[in-house]
């Protein structure tokens, strides 16, 4: 096999997922609006208590070289 026609299977076989994701993607969209199954306006944020978040501390610098007495 060439590698003009390897190239050509290559680019065919991406095309064709492409297209075919494209369309599945779209596919689901409708449906999802035909039905009203878009979650994203029923979402309701409940009040809790407020939990403190524990302030990050730096770290520490660490002795990567030893300095020797000379």
């Amino acid at each position: 096999m060439s590698n003009k026609k390897k190239g050509t299977v290559a680019a065919s076989i991406f095309t064709v997922l492409l297209v075919a994701g494209w369309v599945a993607n779209e596919w689901n969209q409708r449906l999802i609006d035909e039905k009203g199954l878009d979650p994203s306006n029923q979402i309701l944020i409940q009040g809790g208590q407020e939990v403190e978040i524990p302030q990050a501390v730096p770290f520490k610098p660490r002795e990567y070289i030893r300095i020797a007495p000379r």
